[in-house]
């Protein structure tokens, strides 16, 4: 895997994006809502409070803070306007991320393991 410096990376969240909850079909927006919107009407779901999701619009990570089973409290607010019938992702979910690095440049030849640790910004124009 190649990853270039700048450029918005779709990456998985790993286990952070395995959903083990009790919802089981798919999640819609109810209402169109306007960028800035923390509370978003949704068909009848179970998603549970800290659930990380996502919406098929754009790719900003939201977690849910609330839920009454109709309408969804996230944070942050959406960066994007989301419209009707939208899809709320919660489960493998990938995030886009723009890798900041420290040094402009790495080269690093090695015959053993490493441990690498990449820093990475999450692209919310993504």
């Amino acid at each position: 895997m190649y990853l270039i410096v700048g450029a918005g990376h779709d990456i998985s969240l790993g286990w952070w994006s395995d959903y083990n909850g009790t919802q089981t079909s798919q999640v819609q927006a109810t209402a169109a809502r306007a960028a800035g919107a923390t509370s978003i009407a949704v068909n009848a779901n179970t998603l549970e409070v800290g659930t990380v999701v996502q919406f098929t619009g754009h790719k900003k990570l939201y977690r849910i803070i609330a839920n009454t089973g109709n309408v969804i409290t996230i944070f942050p607010g959406l960066i994007k306007n989301i419209q009707l019938g939208e899809v709320m992702k919660y489960d493998n979910i990938q995030g886009s991320f723009i890798l900041t690095p420290q040094n402009a440049a790495y080269q690093m030849p090695s015959t053993n393991i490493m441990e690498v640790t990449i820093n990475a910004t999450e692209n919310i124009r993504g």
